[in-house]
């Protein structure tokens, strides 16, 4: 088992505010105490999202199941790109730690064909 947080029997309750939890192994939580999240964005973990004990939790006081669209997960850049769901301006202001950083990644049109070719 491997979870983002992990509260142990001795703690008391737990209280998670403006977080990302997302790709992680496991649970994204598991706990043996109250947890409570508020403004929380649990996305692409290996064990399940909102399971566990905060199951009962998603849709409620903002939180939701989203990519946050990261600029560059790969290489340790964790701002948010432009227009994603943790950005400022709804409901919960900003959700994670890091802000605003890029553009969204561009898409250009392409055919089936150069697809395919990409992968020969």
């Amino acid at each position: 088992m491997s979870s983002a947080i992990h509260c142990a029997a001795t703690c008391e309750s737990v209280r998670l505010e403006n977080c990302i939890l997302a790709a992680g192994r496991g649970a994204p939580v598991y706990c043996y105490s109250p947890v409570h999240l508020t403004c929380c964005d649990v996305w692409g973990n290996e064990g399940g999202d909102w399971v566990g004990c905060i199951a009962d939790q998603y849709g409620l006081e903002g939180n939701l199941c989203a990519d946050p669209l990261f600029c560059d997960p790969v290489s340790g850049d964790f701002h948010l790109q432009e227009g994603s769901p943790c950005a400022p301006g709804g409901d919960c202001d900003q959700i994670g730690a890091w802000p605003v950083g890029c553009a969204p990644t561009g898409a250009r049109p392409t055919t089936w064909g150069e697809i395919k070719a990409m992968f020969r």
